[in-house]
């Protein structure tokens, strides 16, 4: 999947695992529970794997018979995937994570010193020249803008051609 910045505030990657990992009604999940396949599923983004690259994966607890049919577990979730690629990006999971953000980050625990340097002088290492040093602290909740473009092209990138199995009975 092409890679987002240090400093992007879009956040492709998030409203991707938000929607794939939703466990509601209509959800990847839902469906694989129903037909006793999963009991558990979630879903995230991985570090940069290089200057082009992020790592998306999904993880999924299989029932008995789901073991029994991992291939058509992993039908399911390309099938929920070309259904999302047939779909607009809506507007309105954007604003909820954006919301939801927000609030997490006025309601931020309290960390020890030494965890919270590594993590500012991280961030630090990725600033470019138009990134405010005041925003370092908010920058992991910050929400500016949706690129709706950009999460369709990320959707595109998943394929079965791009996708590694990692089987665990």
């Amino acid at each position: 999947m092409p890679a987002s910045g240090a400093w992007n505030t879009a956040k492709s990657n998030n409203y991707l695992t938000h929607v794939v990992g939703y466990e509601g009604p209509n959800s990847l999940l839902s469906e694989l529970i129903k037909l006793g396949l999963a009991s558990s599923l979630s879903c995230g983004c991985g570090r940069r794997m290089n200057e082009a690259m992020d790592e998306f994966s999904v993880t999924i607890s299989l029932t008995n018979e789901g073991d029994k049919n991992w291939q058509r577990v992993l039908e399911i979730v390309y099938m929920f995937i070309n259904k999302l690629k047939s779909q607009d990006v809506r507007d309105y999971i954007y604003d909820e994570i954006k919301n939801k953000s927000l609030i997490d980050f006025n309601n931020t625990t309290k960390q020890k010193a030494i965890n919270l340097s590594n993590s500012l002088s991280r961030r630090m290492n990725f600033m470019r020249d138009e990134d405010r040093i005041d925003d370092i602290l908010k920058y992991p909740y910050m929400y500016e803008n949706l690129e709706k473009t950009d999460i369709k092209t990320r959707l595109e990138c998943m394929t079965p051609d791009n996708m590694i199995v990692s089987y665990t009975s």
